[in-house]
């Protein structure tokens, strides 16, 4: 594993941050991070084991959306999520800053509500 924070996530990291979790949840995972590299062209991940977590980076907004592996779900955290338009409502939390959508499987990812919040991340400059 990485033992640098902040580095890209090596597979070892990936599966060391999933060990524990569900099949339905690590098919999710993986699910998440190609729509997330697929929606968002140029975007780098960094392993956050502290958070357990990957992030994902923008090259103009930033880090702007994590996937973080919990026990039986991935949740999706936009890190400006209350700034973001959400007309399917499918972000959760009242946190002063972030918003999230938790997922247990891939028949639960929201395919073109997630992408729309993806891309309305990545024009958010910061």
């Amino acid at each position: 594993m990485s033992k640098k924070r902040n580095s890209p996530p090596t597979d070892a990291d990936v599966e060391h941050l999933l060990r524990s979790s569900p099949p339905e949840a690590r098919a999710a995972f993986f699910a998440l991070r190609a729509l997330i590299h697929d929606t968002l062209g140029g975007i780098s991940e960094r392993y956050l084991p502290g958070w357990g977590a990957v992030g994902f980076h923008h090259p103009r907004a930033g880090y702007c959306v994590g996937l973080f592996v919990r026990p039986d779900d991935i949740l999706v955290l936009f890190e400006h999520g209350v700034e973001l338009p959400d007309p399917e409502g499918l972000l959760t939390g009242a946190q002063k800053q972030t918003r999230q959508i938790p997922i247990r499987r891939v028949e639960d990812i929201p395919i073109n509500g997630l992408r729309a919040l993806l891309h309305a991340a990545a024009a958010q400059q910061r």
